[in-house]
């Protein structure tokens, strides 16, 4: 019990040094002399930026880019990630070979789902990653996510309609 109590209070001081070290690089960025812009000289706390907000957004920022990592990294969300890319590639194929008109209507709701989830890990994976955004795995998500709209139930509803068609 001592060993595993030493453990989680170490987990605990390394989290915590994490969090200010995030905190640190993201206040470097921060002018903390920057003089009160509004150029109101009659008070006296004038020029004065009070920062103790500043400080507690960049610690919930922080605390949230790690639970997002936290999440991207666990082994239950990876797993559902891989099925729904099995999903994604083969359910089409499978639904033309054997599938009805009913069958192709339930897929493109469930397609939705999957774009949604696939759209959601996108955000997460930029915010989580500071050299994901617009990088090579990036624009290969987003070019995946992209593959996936034409077979959304929202595309599917808009290219049945006569009038959307006609408009074309």
């Amino acid at each position: 019990a001592s060993v595993s109590s030493s453990k989680a209070v170490e987990k605990r001081r390394l989290s915590a040094e994490m969090i200010a070290l995030t905190f640190k690089s993201s206040a470097q960025g921060l002018n903390l002399s920057e003089e009160n812009p509004s150029g109101e000289g009659d008070d006296p706390k004038a020029g004065v930026v009070d920062h103790s907000n500043t400080t507690a957004q960049a610690a919930a920022q922080a605390g949230f880019k790690a639970w997002v990592a936290r999440v991207l990294e666990r082994p239950s969300w990876q797993i559902c990630l891989m099925a729904l890319t099995f999903y994604s590639l083969f359910s089409p194929d499978i639904d033309m070979l054997v599938g009805t008109k009913e069958s192709e209507f339930n897929l493109s709701i469930a397609t939705t789902v999957v774009f949604g989830m696939f759209g959601m890990e996108l955000v997460m994976q930029s915010i989580a990653k500071t050299d994901y955004l617009c990088r090579a795995y990036f624009w290969l998500d987003l070019i995946a996510l992209a593959s996936l709209l034409p077979d959304t139930w929202l595309m599917k509803a808009m290219t049945s309609n006569n009038q959307f068609v006609a408009a074309r």
